[in-house]
């Protein structure tokens, strides 16, 4: 289950009156709080058991049942401490600052990875760039020197023709 920001004024709200009863909350407390006041009891009844789980989950209270019929988180050694070093509010921002880092974290990798493929792209074109100049240079040689090469052959030829003859 995910911790919303929504939830966070209500389970310090819950966190509150645990620690100022010294004893247990019960789902009828959430109706006193504004939020639900005017909800009816099935809603209340799925929002507190909903609730339940971040108390648990965070180890500032012990959720209890009586068979089903009537759940109800106990205080532990914990509520108070937890309460006092920020409660639930304290607790989403570590979350979503530590959500934040991941996501950092995973951007960065993206733009590392990004990175070395444009690495690899610009040495391909640079080596293609290397190839299309020596074939330049190469019909460059040729276009200079055309003459000489034609010349060598019809050298070439005309000492073949005499060999033959000869």
């Amino acid at each position: 289950m995910e911790l919303n920001k929504e939830d966070i004024e209500t389970l310090d709200f819950l966190l509150d009156l645990l620690v100022k009863r010294d004893s247990h909350i019960f789902r009828q407390d959430l109706k006193s709080f504004e939020k639900y006041k005017n909800e009816k009891d099935s809603y209340v009844y799925s929002e507190f058991k909903r609730l339940i789980f971040f108390f648990d989950h965070f180890g500032c209270g012990n959720p209890r049942n009586d068979g089903g019929l009537s759940e109800w988180i106990d205080i532990n050694l914990s509520s108070a401490q937890f309460k006092h070093s920020g409660g639930f509010k304290k607790a989403y921002k570590f979350i979503e600052k530590e959500s934040e880092d991941k996501q950092v974290e995973k951007d960065l990798k993206k733009l590392q990875k990004e990175n070395l493929e444009y690495s690899i792209t610009i040495r391909d074109q640079e080596s293609r760039i290397r190839d299309l100049n020596e074939e330049l240079k190469f019909m460059s040689l040729l276009k200079q020197y055309w003459w000489f090469i034609s010349a060598c052959i019809g050298f070439g030829y005309i000492v073949r023709e005499f060999l033959d003859k000869s």
